[in-house]
């Protein structure tokens, strides 16, 4: 049991060790992948501390305290708000009724926070609704000098203005306000009514605002989503100038000229941290005149999603080239050609819906690219190539000829061999026989030869042979290298004179008692 227990604790450990070690690469994997939050997001960006200006509107007409009363919410979750926002936003609160009043405009800190909260009217008792009055101080606050890049107008009123106001030219007003600025409209319709001074608001703001009816238990969660819209707000731009700039990048690699001719190319996404999925329909290559070949996308159209950074597995299109056949010719020869490709594909930056529903930035896109890439082939036989061949074939000759020579055609003797008594015998061919019977020796006799090649190498010694009536002769030279001298030679011995060979083939001489 004991053995069991230390078993499974050995195993918790190694797992504990693993994953610890593990850890880190996953981490590190997390890092490069694509966000996925509007969190994510303004931690990448690094804008969440980024300040943004808030201009408030509230009513503050008597009809707000009519029951049930709306704007002690309005206080309330006013107060949540200024709790919310960071230190550095801009605030300027405008209040209005019969007329439209500046209550606040500064920037955001501890102490402003307080001054600001008791900025606010503790009652609203005011007379009419001057929507356009409080319309046109919020076009003054977005169009200030110092003004920040993102902008959010909140718009909280009950009830339709009942002072005539010129909203065309407010719109033109604040279109020169707010040029280049990040800006965006909430206005509220609270209480009963569903339709308030706050519909105005579009005609001022064309494509920047959205208006609300609003319950009053849900002014709080109205505020925070006020200041989300605001943190998101200040994504546009830098998600914008990444998708503008940005771009799935097309790569590729020096090919061999050949038909059919194979392109490989690479797909690498190009926007920074946002990912991207790319659908590849397919492939064209021209010539760089502007001939465009019969090419097809190997294994077809395919969805490619790629992380940040991240580059894809090779992409191959085969093509008709047209090219012949390399021909056959002494020295090298290297042609090139080069090839445009286009490849036909859509781009998605991810998150795409996250981005296009709250940054409200288009995520869709092309490849344009068309990179040019390098065909080469090199023919025909190098110089060196044919000289290395003609030296080996010189030698392999030479060796054939070393070996025929020494093994096979014996140069033939050319000279005389001369015994005592004056006999002397041709040396001719390549084998010689002089039977002792023809030499006639009287006892011991003495003869000298001398021979050469038909090449014209003597010898330069003179080699003695001694026949023996007892069918033995010996053989000594002065220069010529055999085995050993002198050398005994006996029926059928052949001695290899240089390349020429000699045989002595003796035949005794018959007794008188044999005739």
């Amino acid at each position: 049991m004991r053995g069991h227990v230390r078993g499974r604790a050995l195993i918790l450990a190694v797992a504990a060790m693993v994953l610890w070690c593990w850890a880190p690469l996953a981490l590190a994997e997390g890092e490069a992948a694509t966000p996925s939050t509007i969190d994510e997001l303004l931690e990448i960006y690094g804008v969440a501390d980024q300040p943004a200006d808030f201009v408030l509107a509230i009513d503050t007409s008597s009809s707000m305290m009519d029951e049930p009363a709306i704007y002690p919410e309005v206080k309330d979750a006013y107060a949540g708000f200024l709790e919310a926002v960071n230190d550095g936003d801009f605030l300027s609160l405008i209040t209005f009724d019969t007329t439209a009043k500046l209550r606040f405009s500064s920037n955001l800190t501890q102490d402003a926070r307080a001054e600001a909260l008791g900025s606010l009217p503790a009652t609203a008792d005011g007379g009419g609704t001057n929507t356009g009055a409080a319309i046109r101080m919020a076009i003054d606050q977005l169009g200030r000098a110092d003004a920040n890049d993102v902008q959010l107008v909140i718009f909280l009123t009950d009830g339709q203005p009942n002072v005539s106001a010129d909203y065309a030219a407010m719109k033109e007003a604040a279109d020169a306000a707010i040029q280049g600025r990040q800006v965006r409209v909430l206005g509220a319709s609270l209480g009963t009514s569903e339709k308030t001074g706050a519909s105005q608001l579009e005609a001022v703001f064309p494509g920047r605002t959205q208006v609300v009816a609003l319950p009053n238990d849900q002014l709080k969660g109205f505020f925070a989503d006020a200041i989300k819209r605001a943190r998101i707000a200040q994504l546009y731009q830098p998600i914008r100038d990444e998708i503008g700039q940005g771009a799935v990048q097309v790569t590729t690699s020096d090919v061999s000229l050949d038909d059919p001719l194979r392109v490989e190319f690479t797909l690498t996404n190009g926007y920074g941290p946002l990912g991207a999925t790319v659908t590849v329909e397919g492939a064209r290559v021209a010539t760089a005149s502007g001939e465009e070949l019969p090419s097809v996308l190997v294994d077809g159209r395919r969805t490619i999603v790629l992380a940040p950074g991240e580059t894809s597995e090779p992409l191959v299109v085969e093509v008709d080239s047209g090219v012949p056949e390399e021909p056959i010719r002494a020295g090298e020869v290297t042609e090139e050609e080069y090839y445009r490709l286009t490849v036909d594909a859509s781009v998605r930056v991810e998150p795409g819906d996250l981005i296009v529903q709250s940054v409200q930035v288009d995520t869709t896109g092309k490849v344009s690219q068309e990179p040019q890439t390098r065909a080469s082939r090199t023919f025909g036989i190098a110089y060196w190539m044919i000289g290395a061949a003609l030296a080996a074939l010189v030698l392999m000759l030479a060796l054939l000829v070393f070996l025929w020579r020494r093994f096979i055609a014996t140069p033939p003797l050319w000279g005389t061999l001369v015994v005592r008594g004056g006999a002397s015998y041709a040396l001719r061919g390549t084998r010689v026989t002089i039977p002792n019977k023809q030499a006639k020796p009287a006892g011991a006799g003495m003869a000298s030869a001398e021979f050469s090649t038909r090449r014209g190498r003597f010898h330069r010694g003179k080699p003695q042979i001694f026949a023996t009536t007892n069918g033995e002769a010996s053989i000594t030279s002065n220069g010529h290298r055999v085995s050993q001298w002198p050398h005994r030679m006996r029926r059928g011995d052949v001695v290899k004179l240089e390349r020429a060979k000699l045989e002595f083939q003796e035949k005794p001489i018959p007794t008188q008692q044999e005739k």
